[in-house]
């Protein structure tokens, strides 16, 4: 679980105010709870160990080109 200073209230205010939304101290705490859920799955992707094939991206399409 993500500790309240990672995800504080605060935080969120700056990150949406930065992103030119001006929510209500309401909407503000009515989303605080998905903001925190986003966190948590943001550390587990942070703390993934990859190497350099593995952020290769394959893209096989899936037509024929020889008609």
């Amino acid at each position: 679980m993500v500790n309240d200073d990672a995800g504080s209230l605060q935080d969120l205010k700056s990150i949406t105010k930065h992103s030119g939304l001006h929510l209500t101290d309401a909407e503000l705490e009515s989303l605080h709870p998905l903001y925190q859920h986003v966190l948590e799955g943001r550390a587990i992707l942070d703390d993934i160990e990859l190497g350099p094939t593995d952020l290769a991206t394959i893209f096989i399409p899936d037509i024929d080109l020889t008609s």
